[in-house]
C-alpha cells in the first residue's frame, strides 16, 4: 500500500492571470513535516479539473506537431497545438478554437476524437489536460493568431510510421504530445 501524507494547510505564495502558486504543508508518513510543498494550480478548470487542451491535428492521413520555441529550454520543441480554457468553456470548444487560432485549421467541437486526458506533472501541477484527435478537412482561409503568441510554431505533418518515430527517439518533446501520439496509434485505423 502506498504511504499516505496529510495535508495541514496551503499558502498562496503568487498568482499571475492563469495560476495560482502555493506552498502546501504537509506531514509525511514518518512524521516529517515540510512546510512548502510547491504546487501550481490553473485558475480556470472544469468540473472534471480540466484546465487545458492539446489537439493532434490529421489532414489526408497525416498529423501535424508544431516546432515551438520554448524559452525555458532555450530550443524548439515538438509539441501539439493546445491552450488554456476560458471560464465555462467547454474542452471540445477549447480545443476546437485553439486548434483554429495556432494553425488555422478547422475542426467543429462536434467532430473531435477524444484521446483521454492526462496529469501534466502530478508532482507539480494540480489539473488536469484534455487530449483530443482533429480530422480536418479544410483550411482556414484567414489569418492564425499573431506570431508573437507564446507557444506558436511551425507546423509540419508526418505519416503514422514518422510519427512513431519522433515519438520514439526525440529529445525535445512535450510530454501529453508524446501521449497523444501513442494513443493515436493505438486507433485502429491509424497504425500505417
Amino acid at each position: 500500500m502506498t504511504a499516505v501524507y496529510r495535508s495541514l494547510g496551503r499558502k498562496l505564495i503568487c498568482s499571475n492571470s492563469r495560476f495560482d502558486v502555493y506552498f502546501d504543508a504537509l506531514e509525511l508518513p514518518n512524521g516529517e513535516f515540510l512546510p512548502d510543498f510547491l504546487t501550481v494550480r490553473p485558475r480556470v478548470q472544469d468540473a472534471q479539473g480540466i484546465a487545458g487542451v492539446f489537439v493532434l491535428p490529421e489532414v489526408e492521413g497525416k498529423v501535424g506537431l508544431m516546432r515551438s520555441y520554448r524559452h525555458q529550454f532555450s530550443r524548439e520543441i515538438w509539441q501539439l497545438p493546445g491552450g488554456f480554457l476560458e471560464p465555462g468553456e467547454p474542452a471540445q470548444a477549447a480545443a476546437s478554437r485553439e486548434l483554429t487560432e495556432e494553425t488555422g485549421l478547422i475542426c467543429s467541437p462536434d467532430a473531435l476524437i477524444s484521446l483521454g486526458s492526462v496529469c501534466p506533472d502530478a508532482g507539480l501541477v494540480e489539473a488536469r489536460v484534455a487530449l483530443f484527435l482533429a480530422p480536418c478537412g479544410k483550411h482556414f482561409t484567414g489569418p492564425a493568431v499573431a506570431e508573437e503568441e507564446i507557444g506558436k510554431g511551425r507546423l509540419e505533418f508526418f505519416s503514422p510510421v514518422a510519427l512513431k518515430e519522433i515519438l520514439n527517439h526525440a529529445d525535445d518533446i512535450g510530454g501529453a504530445t508524446l501521449i497523444a501520439g501513442y494513443r493515436y496509434l493505438s486507433l485502429p485505423a491509424r497504425k500505417s
